[in-house]
């Protein structure tokens, strides 16, 4: 559904689009808060061509390569429709693996956890430093309109990492506690 709704919804907004324009889309918009894998598109074009949600068709511009453009059907409006209410609706359960990892700690070195930790720290804090200069352009190119939506959406991934790297910053210190 997730593929989905992404693919229905920019074809809604900016029209027909060919698959490498979706992509770039994709890449440049929503990879912050979408994880698409963007090898699989064309597996999910190809597969919503066939359930009649899009129509494919081939175009050339001038003297560049065919290239093949999609437009969402009828179908594919009634879809996308559906598709938001179910997405208002949709809950996350969180699932940590490293949750499993302390579990598990005694078949784990202690400085190999120690080691891990502080790359995650760093690695959070990376993530959390290139999403807010994401959101600073994103801002910059978007309509007054769309900066409430816009700035909620990275709010909440911004929460949702600096949480993340909080947790992580507390274990680190507990375990620094501990072994002192």
């Amino acid at each position: 559904m997730k593929v989905m709704l992404y693919i229905l919804g920019l074809l809604m907004r900016y029209g027909d689009m060919h698959g490498y324009q979706i992509k770039q889309v994709i890449d440049r918009q929503i990879s912050d808060f979408a994880n698409i894998k963007l090898a699989n598109l064309y597996y999910h074009l190809n597969k919503m061509v066939k359930e009649g949600l899009i129509a494919g068709k081939t175009a050339q511009e001038g003297a560049r390569p065919k290239k093949k453009v999609y437009q969402i059907t009828d179908k594919g409006k009634k879809e996308f429709a559906e598709c938001l209410v179910k997405a208002q609706f949709e809950f996350l359960q969180f699932e940590f693996l490293f949750d499993g990892v302390l579990y598990f700690r005694e078949h784990i070195n202690e400085k190999e956890i120690s080691a891990v930790i502080d790359k995650k720290i760093d690695i959070l804090e990376n993530l959390i430093h290139e999403l807010k200069n994401h959101q600073k352009h994103t801002l910059e190119s978007s309509s007054p309109q769309s900066n409430l939506y816009i700035t909620s959406i990275f709010s909440h991934h911004l929460l949702h990492y600096q949480a993340e790297l909080t947790w992580y910053q507390e274990l680190k210190t507990k375990l620094i506690n501990l072994n002192n």
